[in-house]
């Protein structure tokens, strides 16, 4: 299921027109990772700055812990990216994964759920 644009605003703490402004209209690439929670799973948001965006989600369904989801979005069919940076925001995001996963295995739900 691809993600709408709305969405992905609302995961970055932006308006929906702040996200297209920064999506569509800077014409400079860049990119934000979220810290994710004990609920929600850290994400990567690139763009190009010329209206392509994807979005990066920590682990995945076939390679767990090792792996991470690349989402599509809702009425994109593209995205361009300078290798570099590409494999930078992997490295980033590797670190993110490994960070997440231990604060989520030691997370004490019970306890949240009591208070």
């Amino acid at each position: 299921m691809a993600l709408t644009k709305k969405e992905i605003a609302k995961k970055l703490n932006k308006t929906y027109e702040e996200f297209l402004d920064w999506c569509e209209s800077s014409f400079e690439e860049d990119w934000i990772i979220t810290e994710g929670s004990a609920y929600e799973k850290p994400i990567c948001v690139y763009t190009d700055g010329d209206g392509g965006v994807v979005v990066l989600e920590c682990s995945s369904e076939i390679f767990e812990k090792y792996g991470l989801t690349l989402c599509s979005v809702e009425d994109l069919a593209w995205c361009d990216i300078h290798i570099r940076n590409f494999i930078y925001i992997l490295e980033e995001m590797e670190l993110v994964n490994i960070e997440w996963l231990h604060f989520v295995e030691n997370f004490d739900y019970d306890a949240e759920e009591a208070a």
